[in-house]
């Protein structure tokens, strides 16, 4: 579903393009699993995937992706992800974004792929900075020039709650947004 803000239970995620309201994708996650002990299988209690579509931006726009109150903190991230999490009310809750300092080093390292359009970056955009409520994102590139693989098309954002009273909330929300 196309939003302009979407409601979590410790406020609203929104999306801002040079400061003002933009809209964006938000649907369920698949990617919504944690399994405890190797055995157990639990889903957070929100699981959801956010997804802007870079053709909507030009060269030089800032985007923010951030909760409306709270504070998180950076929790590291997986491959060619970057992740932060907190504790807000009765929340724990994380949002996870593509790395694009790794995700840039890796292909400059491993050569592009035959198939792939060969553009000035790998991604047409840089993950700028994390606040304590989201991500900054900054355009370096015209992204109708990305346009060949998914990951190029869009920033894919990952969002997951779980009640904080769950003893495995904070492993289980790092993970999915890891």
């Amino acid at each position: 579903m196309v939003v302009d803000k979407f409601k979590t239970p410790v406020g609203y995620f929104k999306v801002y393009k040079n400061s003002e309201t933009c809209s964006f994708f938000a649907e369920e996650s698949t990617y919504n699993t944690v399994w405890l002990n190797e055995d157990k299988a639990v889903h957070p209690e929100g699981c959801y995937r956010i997804s802007l579509d870079l053709i909507h931006f030009s060269v030089g726009d800032i985007i923010s992706c951030e909760l409306d109150n709270g504070e998180m903190v950076n929790d590291g991230g997986g491959e060619n992800t970057l992740n932060i999490v907190g504790e807000i009310g009765d929340y724990t809750i994380g949002i996870g974004a593509p790395d694009s300092d790794s995700i840039e080093e890796s292909y400059s390292q491993g050569g592009w792929p035959k198939d792939m359009n060969h553009t000035k970056y790998m991604l047409p955009y840089d993950t700028w900075d994390f606040t304590k409520r989201g991500y900054i994102f900054k355009i370096k590139d015209n992204p109708a020039e990305y346009r060949d693989r998914s990951f190029r098309k869009y920033i894919e954002l990952s969002l997951v709650w779980e009640k904080k009273e769950k003893d495995y909330a904070w492993e289980g929300v790092s993970f999915l947004t890891s």
